[in-house]
C-alpha cells in the first residue's frame, strides 16, 4: 500500500523507503512538469493571482458538480475514545461536540450550497 510518500525499492538491499515529494516550482511562466511519485504545490510558493484564478476555477467546477471529495478515514480510536469509533469521530472536546468528520462535511455541505 502506498503512502503519500512515493515508495522507492533499493537494488542493495529488500527494503523499501519512503521519498519526500517533490516539491514544485512555479515560478516559471510554463507550469512544472510532474516528477514520478509525489508531487506538491506549497500556497506560499505559488503567485496570488495564480492562486485566485486556481480557487475560481475550482469554485465554478464544484457548482457545476464536476468535483468529488473522498475523505478517507479509518484509523482506530481506542486510545482516544475508549471505543472502536475512528478517532475523527470521535468527541474531541470541542464546545459544540461535535466531531472532527462532521466538521469537515459541514464545510463541504457549506461550500456546495455557496457554489450552488
Amino acid at each position: 500500500m502506498q503512502n503519500a510518500f512515493a515508495l522507492a525499492m533499493t537494488e542493495e538491499q529488500d527494503e523499501v523507503a519512503y521519498l519526500p515529494p517533490n516539491r514544485m516550482k512555479w515560478t516559471s511562466k510554463k507550469a512544472p512538469e510532474l516528477q514520478p511519485g509525489a508531487n506538491m504545490t506549497v500556497v506560499q510558493d505559488v503567485n496570488q493571482r495564480l492562486v485566485y484564478l486556481w480557487r475560481q476555477a475550482g469554485l465554478q467546477l464544484t457548482g457545476r458538480g464536476h468535483v468529488a471529495v473522498v475523505l478517507m478515514i479509518g484509523i482506530d480510536g481506542r486510545d482516544m475514545c475508549g471505543s472502536s469509533w475512528v478517532k475523527t469521530a470521535c468527541d474531541i472536546g470541542l464546545q459544540s461536540k461535535k466531531s472532527l468528520i462532521q466538521i469537515y462535511i459541514e464545510r463541504i455541505r457549506r461550500l456546495k450550497h455557496l457554489v450552488a
